[in-house]
């Protein structure tokens, strides 16, 4: 069975705000909502993440590891290019795809979710998440929560932790 590892984006991988004057070093961002351009958009990576994504996708495949996230997808890319992530679109599944598992389309997403091992890394607990745990059919023990990300340092981060842990179980059978 194949193993997909999906990580959350906004608290997760990345924090955005509306910048300050003191943000000049943060990566700027503009993405369209409804036909209006929400610009001046700033975003902090967390640290260590493209490394971890770089190692789950030297474990899994660069094609089975994704951004999943309940906003929509103009901002997931505006943020995958900018930060310079390298997802591609495909691997980028967003309130979108929710919505349409939701109302019962897409019965291939379906059915492929269903024939893979999902690990869904977020910052949110299991039990404030369902929605995405029921998209992805995520199995008791593949769900890794982590510490909230607002862009300053945590000094006790769970992440790479939590990652590393991920990744590590992504190569057991369940």
């Amino acid at each position: 069975m194949r193993t997909r590892i999906f990580f959350d984006l906004d608290e997760t991988l990345v924090h955005v705000y509306l910048p300050t004057a003191a943000d000049r070093d943060s990566i700027q961002f503009s993405y369209e909502f409804e036909g209006q351009v929400m610009s001046n958009w700033v975003f902090e990576i967390r640290k260590q993440a493209k490394d971890l994504i770089k190692k789950a996708r030297d474990k899994v495949g660069h094609d089975n590891v994704f951004i999943l996230t309940a906003s929509v997808r103009s901002y997931a890319t505006a943020i995958n290019d900018a930060a310079e992530f390298m997802f591609n679109p495909s691997n980028i599944l967003c309130r979108e795809d929710m919505k349409q598992f939701k109302l019962g389309n897409n019965p291939d997403l379906v059915k492929e979710l269903a024939l893979t091992r999902n690990i869904l890394i977020d910052n949110l607990e299991a039990r404030d998440n369902k929605d995405k745990i029921n998209f992805l059919q995520v199995k008791n023990g593949d769900y890794f929560s982590v510490n909230n990300y607002y862009a300053y340092d945590i000094e006790h981060d769970d992440f790479p932790d939590k990652v590393n842990l991920a990744i590590k179980n992504a190569s057991k059978i369940k």
